[in-house]
């Protein structure tokens, strides 16, 4: 991302905020947007109204607690889960349920060009493309980024989508 100058929306579950908490404050710093995907990866659609608001709520305070300042108002929910209630938890703690658009899959680790390849085959204007912190992941992305690039993509953070 640095490499190609792309700033990024990073979705963190609590979990692995308490893990590598200086891996997101680098993340954070870099200048890539930090967001809300639950203190847990529980299923949001089993979750009470008080357990959903609690998901969001403790995850904003330890994302703001280790960034120093407000993540963004976005919520990604655990599993892709979600339902009017969820969505609208969600909306009335102040955020926005984000889903994808385009699933790598990448979290079964497949070999980079197959990550290549569900991105640039399904690729259009407003994309949201979900990818996790994976071997091939990593392997794959810069040649996704020059693609994207060279086809003219602007890529962008999921705020500044929004605002488009």
């Amino acid at each position: 991302l640095k490499e190609r100058g792309v700033k990024a929306t990073f979705f963190f579950d609590g979990a692995w905020v308490k893990k590598f908490p200086e891996f997101v404050k680098e993340i954070h710093a870099a200048g890539h947007e930090i967001a809300n995907h639950g203190l847990y990866h529980g299923h949001p659609l089993q979750m009470s109204r008080e357990e959903l608001k609690r998901l969001i709520v403790e995850n904003h305070q330890l994302l703001a607690g280790v960034i120093g300042t407000e993540p963004a108002k976005l919520f990604a929910p655990p599993y892709g889960e979600f339902n009017e209630e969820i969505v609208a938890v969600a909306g009335n703690l102040g955020y926005r349920t984000i889903m994808w658009t385009i699933d790598t899959i990448d979290w079964q680790r497949p070999a980079p060009e197959v990550i290549i390849r569900r991105v640039l085959d399904k690729i259009k204007a407003g994309a949201i493309i979900l990818m996790h912190p994976t071997v091939p992941t990593v392997q794959a992305l810069d040649r996704i980024i020059r693609e994207l690039q060279g086809q003219g993509y602007a890529l962008v953070t999921i705020s500044e989508l929004l605002k488009k």
